[in-house]
């Protein structure tokens, strides 16, 4: 049963170059619509746009197209846009992959030689390859300086084979093991390095990324342009043949024409092969083979290849349905025919990554994630802009220095502004970055110094920087009851004892009771007004005036008494009722004797009574004549029950 031979595309890289340029006759464009020179034509042109190189030299007026360098841009850099890192990761313009971007003017910078304490390795520079390639040419420039030359002194390149899970940010020390390592140069140490350096590893070596390594933590890593050369395309319009008997109309020639995808072989035998003649023997560095699978071309689909394919992996999607064999590109909705855009703020395969907080709010790159404008101001670490500005710094590139913000806040990221207000001494919002000004201090500068400052006062809390002559304390503040400059005031007289304003001598809380004239409270009360600002009056009946503070009187008048001669005075005893009084008094004392006289008589009876008697005897109640003048009192009488007991009557007069 035959087998079919997939359609070919071959590129055969050689690390070699024409040296002798011949006379010519001019290169007539393919049918395919590429450019040629040489003397038979042969080589194929890679200027800028895929125009026109000179005929003879290659040379191109436009520049080198994307991956090509070198004389007549013969040369593939397998290095270009790959991507890259190293070990500081500094902000735009300073970012890994300036050195990578075919741009000589643009570089990726290390931090400074001053942050060897901080490092824990020497400053690198890393590339990383999807997959394993051969290297063995490589081309850097640094910036022509002697400084930037001179820490190349005997830096070392490897090859090496890193670790898929190690080449983010967070593992920025990682260093494979010796055994993933080779060494594909290292810097004598003889002369200072040149700023422009081709570097050739001798052979061949394998690996998945190559890292410049310079050779202390003391050092700056500055790299402008970083190309790795895989050769040229030697299999170019070379003759080629294929299977005897093939069962299919393509031409063999199709594979070496330059154009991947669009123009292809196929080979319908029991035994197939194809097979390009280069002409002489020559070292191969690199085969690449593109094999297509379909009849459709030109990425399309369908029965009559009426379709478009969407934005597949490797543009490859299936001739009868349009499904992406391989999935889809980075930026793209992982679905069937890979048709969607990742929306905006979304990007990788699958458009499972999130954006940053690029410039002016546009969306990041949908392939890469990076900020492609630099990043929104409040925002750091290019190219994906996701970390937020330390506290203390805004604006672009966070190169801005906040002011001092109130209770130590940090000012927004984004505009630098004291959002809650300027901190105690400083003002000029929204910034704060002015120190209150003069005598001034304070919350928004509002507070003056003390005239007893000897040298102004601290800004914040207004604490004198020393005090005038006989003067003390944080404020230089006078004793309670003087004021002012040098302390010469007196205080007048403030409502509760409190000390005046030791600046002003003002009473700011009021006068004391009895005083008035505010501020100062230091007029008495005037004529018959006394208290708090002097609102009341003495009493009339006040002989000379009262008491400014009470209205206590100064003494009443005739019949009046009390602190405010508002009670009468007691009138003393006429004939009548002296006399009165008197007869009244002698009344009392003969009822007395009375009393006396009685009792006896009552005692002698008792004495006289026999003794089986019932002796309980009560004395009846004497009724008394009030006189208005006498007393009652209580008084006891004992009464002799037995010769044991006594028994008390109480008689009340």
């Amino acid at each position: 049963m035959d087998r079919e031979l997939t359609s070919l595309l071959v590129l055969l890289i050689l690390n070699t170059f024409i040296n002798d340029a011949v006379s010519v006759s001019q290169c007539d464009p393919a049918a395919n619509g590429l450019f040629s020179f040489g003397p038979k034509c042969e080589y194929l042109c890679h200027c800028q746009g895929k125009q026109k190189c000179n005929d003879v030299t290659g040379a191109c007026h436009n520049g080198c197209d994307e991956h090509w360098f070198g004389p007549a841009c013969q040369y593939y850099d397998v290095a270009f846009n790959v991507l890259s890192r190293q070990l500081d990761n500094l902000p735009e313009p300073r970012y890994s992959f300036k050195a990578n971007e075919g741009n000589p003017n643009t570089c990726s910078y290390t931090n400074f030689e001053s942050a060897a304490n901080e490092r824990q390795i020497p400053p690198y520079w890393i590339i990383f390859f999807k997959k394993d390639v051969y290297l063995s040419k490589i081309e850097l420039q640094s910036f022509p300086s002697a400084i930037y030359q001179g820490y190349y002194d005997r830096f070392k390149i490897y090859i090496e084979n890193y670790p898929s899970n190690k080449t983010s940010t967070s593992t920025r020390n990682y260093i494979p093991p010796a055994k993933d390592r080779l060494l594909c140069y290292q810097h004598d140490g003889l002369n200072t390095p040149s700023a422009n350096m081709a570097i050739n590893c001798g052979r061949s070596l394998p690996g998945n990324s190559a890292r410049i390594e310079l050779r202390n933590r003391s050092t700056q890593l500055v790299l402008c342009d970083f190309r790795i050369n895989v050769g040229r395309n030697v299999a170019f319009d070379k003759p080629a043949s294929y299977s005897f008997g093939n069962g299919h109309n393509s031409k063999p020639g199709l594979a070496v024409d330059g154009i991947k995808h669009l123009t292809c072989v196929y080979v319908f035998a029991s035994d197939p092969w194809w097979e390009v003649d280069l002409g002489t023997i020559l070292q191969v560095n690199r085969i690449v083979i593109s094999e297509n699978n379909r009849k459709c071309r030109n990425l399309r689909w369908g029965d009559l290849c009426e379709n478009k394919c969407g934005h597949c992996l490797d543009d490859y999607c299936y001739d009868w349905n349009g499904y992406c064999k391989n999935g889809c590109e980075s930026g793209y909705k992982t679905t069937d025919k890979c048709l969607d855009e990742c929306e905006d703020g979304r990007f990788g395969n699958g458009c499972f990554g999130n954006c940053g907080h690029c410039l002016d709010g546009l969306a990041c790159n949908k392939t890469t994630g990076f900020c492609d404008q630099g990043c929104a101001p409040g925002w750091t670490a290019l190219p994906t802009c996701k970390h937020e500005c330390e506290d203390g710094r805004f604006g672009k590139g966070c190169f801005g220095t906040c002011g001092h913000c109130l209770d130590g806040l940090a000012c927004n990221k984004t505009t630098g502004f004291c959002d809650q207000g300027c901190a105690p001494g400083w003002t000029a919002l929204p910034t704060c970055k002015h120190e209150c000004q003069g005598d001034t201090y304070g919350l928004m500068c509002h507070s003056s110094c003390s005239h007893n400052c000897k040298a102004g006062c601290n800004k914040v809390d207004g604490a004198c920087n020393g005090c005038a002559d006989g003067l003390k304390g944080k404020f230089c503040e006078c004793e309670d009851g003087r004021f002012g400059k040098g302390c010469f005031g007196t205080c007048g007289h403030c409502l509760d004892g409190l000390a005046c304003n030791k600046t002003t001598g003002f009473c700011d809380q009021g006068c004391a009771p009895g005083w008035t004239a505010l501020p100062t409270c230091k007029h008495e009360c005037q004529g018959d007004t006394y208290g708090l600002m002097c609102h009341s009056s003495c009493s009339h009946n006040c002989k000379a005036g009262c008491n400014k503070v009470n209205g206590a009187c100064n003494g009443c008048a005739d019949g009046l008494k009390g602190n405010f001669c508002d009670v009468k005075e007691e009138q003393g005893f006429n004939a009548f009722e002296f006399a009165g009084v008197a007869g009244g008094s002698m009344g009392g004392c003969l009822l007395l004797l009375g009393l006396v006289f009685a009792s006896v008589l009552v005692y002698r009876r008792y004495k006289s009574t026999p003794k089986k008697r019932d002796l309980n005897y009560a004395i009846p109640d004497i009724n008394l004549v009030d006189t208005g003048r006498a007393y009652r009192d209580l008084y006891e009488i004992p009464v002799k029950k037995s010769n044991e007991d006594l028994y008390y009557q109480t008689l009340q007069i």
